[in-house]
């Protein structure tokens, strides 16, 4: 796991269990959705992957005091966590007490270690709050949809390090949901994915057929659209503003010619496959005569964008 700051769950759903007698804690059962750190849904593109720190509800009937601790049922036998869309596909997470941490929380009789559970003691209250962090581990690429399932909680009453098998006193449900973002990423030259690139186009010399290349990243595991847009419409303007002389170049991408409308947009679409979320284009820009050209350096800036298709 990674070093990260956790950022506090938000909002709660009510949902009904029933408890028997020997259930005097209840968990306060959540909608917990998953977010970054900066509030954004789950990028199969983040290396670096990120906590999200969601805070548990206990209640108690009555005030009640002493030692007890939380374990988490697993939902799998491979010890591993998933949640699962409408096609069955499965999305793996992990649950922790705390952040860097490689001690995944799990239920008796599988605990082997206190880090593997929430111990927590009680004095006197009625209402009391746990946190727990919950990591989606990075690179898994699947399709934007939202993945689903639920957490069970069951709360023991003692240590974790007493002898024989502990009693449950309480527990509980969390409902999980985790949206994998539909947003397309892309990067010019490098593997560290953006919104929305741009680049300058310029050449060393004025020279008719003088070639710059440029390699553009996207990652992407739906079909996708890529907007090319010149600010000056497909041509090369003077640096000096009221220098009025452009000159004119030819841009490709994948060998195909970019025709800019009125407005120096064009659009290319591009499909994908499954294996592979990551895609390379190139793109070449050839220079067309500049012998009428004014002395002076000429430019363009070309804005990148792009965007899943419908």
């Amino acid at each position: 796991m990674y070093r990260f700051n956790a950022i506090v769950c938000g909002a709660l759903l009510f949902c009904g269990v029933a408890f028997s007698d020997a259930n005097i804690i209840q968990v306060q059962h959540q909608q917990i959705d998953w977010k970054t750190q900066l509030g954004n849904d789950y990028s199969p593109y983040n290396k670096r992957g990120t906590y999200y720190k969601a805070l548990i509800e206990l209640n108690m009937p009555s005030p009640i005091s002493g030692d007890y601790f939380m374990g988490v049922a697993l939902n799998g036998a491979d010890m591993k966590r998933t949640l699962k869309n409408d096609q069955n596909q499965q999305l793996v997470y992990f649950l922790t007490s705390k952040t860097n941490t490689n001690f995944y929380m799990l239920d008796w009789p599988d605990i082997t270690s206190q880090e593997q559970v929430i111990p927590f003691r009680l004095n006197g209250e009625t209402v009391k709050y746990l946190p727990i962090y919950i990591w989606v581990e990075p690179g898994q690429y699947v399709p934007s949809t939202l993945f689903k399932g639920d957490i069970v909680l069951n709360i023991y009453q003692g240590s974790i390090d007493q002898t024989g098998q502990p009693e449950i006193v309480g527990g509980g449900t969390l409902s999980l949901g985790v949206k994998v973002s539909d947003k397309i990423e892309l990067s010019i030259g490098s593997d560290q994915p953006n919104a929305l690139s741009e680049f300058k186009v310029g050449f060393e010399t004025l020279k008719k057929g003088e070639m710059v290349a440029y390699d553009v990243f996207v990652y992407s595991v739906d079909a996708y659209e890529l907007t090319v847009t010149s600010k000056e419409k497909g041509r090369l303007a003077h640096e000096l503003p009221q220098v009025k002389t452009s000159i004119p170049y030819d841009m490709s991408i994948d060998h195909q010619w970019v025709q800019f409308d009125e407005f120096g947009v064009a659009t290319f679409r591009f499909e994908t496959a499954d294996i592979n979320p990551k895609y390379q284009h190139k793109i070449k820009v050839v220079l067309g005569d500049a012998r009428h050209a004014f002395k002076g350096k000429y430019s363009d800036r070309i804005i990148l964008h792009a965007s899943k298709t419908n």
